[in-house]
């Protein structure tokens, strides 16, 4: 069952989110974006909404295909994604 009103208060306290909500042919799907990531996320429920989580595995399957194409010159890759928050794709994703 979906929470509508629980996407109501989580974009009212992301106000650099969005939601978007379409219903056809009797199938709902959710769509949760960050404008200051320029990232978004299908979900069913907001308990699922971790987008820094879902942008992050994005980058990882990105930057091993490109190792894949090109070898592994690419280390030690640091990406800022926001004011403050970097991501650490280098040695498997690992950012502890």
């Amino acid at each position: 069952m979906y929470h509508l009103n629980q996407f109501i208060a989580w974009q009212v306290k992301n106000p650099s989110c969005a939601v978007d909500i379409k219903i056809e042919t009797g199938k709902m799907s959710i769509w949760v974006y960050d404008y200051s990531l320029m990232h978004g996320m299908f979900v069913n429920s907001v308990d699922e909404i971790d987008i820094i989580a879902d942008q992050k595995k994005d980058d990882i399957k990105q930057l091993e295909a490109i190792k894949r194409r090109h070898g592994n010159i690419y280390d030690d890759v640091v990406i800022p994604i926001a004011p403050g928050i970097d991501i650490n794709l280098g040695n498997g994703g690992n950012n502890g």
